[in-house]
């Protein structure tokens, strides 16, 4: 797919599927309001129930139109795609499938299992990563990110190896004296609220060791986490650069 559009068709729709985009991720907003979710209760309710409803009908056909919208672009493409493979390959038209799953297989295989319609719908949040292929900028952050894969993936080895190590330590200099932290499962969760300077509060050193500790950790997260920052701001300004030089290759030919 072409992030940036030339003819004034392709403008009309790139800002249509952009519109669909944002109101089919509003309606999902919506219908989780309390007073549209007791009026529309369409986990015990078959279509014809939620059609009853003005509300249940607004975001039913809201629903059906935009995932028409959405069906219709990923047929087209296949319909007129010169490399089948690569579009096959590329991470978005997976996205784009994605997120048009959920309504066929929620109306037409009638899950009634809770968990498995909570799964399902869950699945329509692909939708926003849609905006990737329309919008520039975003896609070039999804580039400069995949530039750098392979440095993220230390920097996570590392900040994992850290975490573990503290929270062993915090563990045995805790034991006995805090009841919060009475297991490295417990104080593995501390560590990671506190190396990613989240910082709860709801599981905290009490010993003096302990504080010391998280004095120690907490110091030690702030240069952690500026270091794949570095990474990152360093890749995108050369994606950037290139971008602008025009020696970048779309980004589906990349697997974006």
């Amino acid at each position: 797919a072409v992030v940036s559009t030339q003819s004034t068709g392709a403008t009309i729709y790139a800002w249509l599927d952009q519109l669909f985009i944002f109101v089919s991720i509003l309606g999902m907003i919506i219908e989780t309001l309390p007073v549209i979710k007791n009026k529309v209760n369409d986990e015990n309710m078959s279509i014809a129930g939620i059609l009853s409803t003005p509300e249940g009908a607004a975001l039913f056909y809201t629903e059906l139109c935009t995932t028409a919208f959405f069906t219709m672009d990923v047929v087209v493409r296949f319909a007129t795609t010169q490399h089948p493979g690569t579009l096959v390959c590329s991470v978005m038209t997976w996205i784009d499938i994605m997120s048009i799953l959920p309504f066929y297989i929620q109306n037409c295989l009638k899950i009634s299992n809770l968990s498995g319609l909570r799964v399902v719908r869950l699945a329509r949040v692909f939708r926003m990563f849609k905006l990737f292929r329309r919008s520039k900028k975003l896609a070039l952050i999804a580039l400069s990110l995949k530039r750098s894969a392979s440095e993220l993936l230390l920097f996570v080895l590392v900040w994992g190896l850290g975490v573990i190590v503290f929270s062993v330590i915090m563990y045995y200099a805790e034991e006995g004296r805090n009841d919060d932290m009475n297991s490295i499962l417990a104080t593995c969760w501390w560590a990671v609220a506190t190396m990613s300077t989240v910082g709860y509060g709801d599981v905290y050193p009490k010993t003096p060791v302990g504080q010391v500790l998280g004095t120690i950790v907490s110091f030690l997260s702030m240069i952690f986490l500026a270091m794949p920052l570095t990474i990152i701001v360093s890749s995108f300004s050369k994606t950037y650069k290139d971008s602008k030089k025009g020696r970048s290759r779309p980004l589906n030919d990349q697997g974006i």
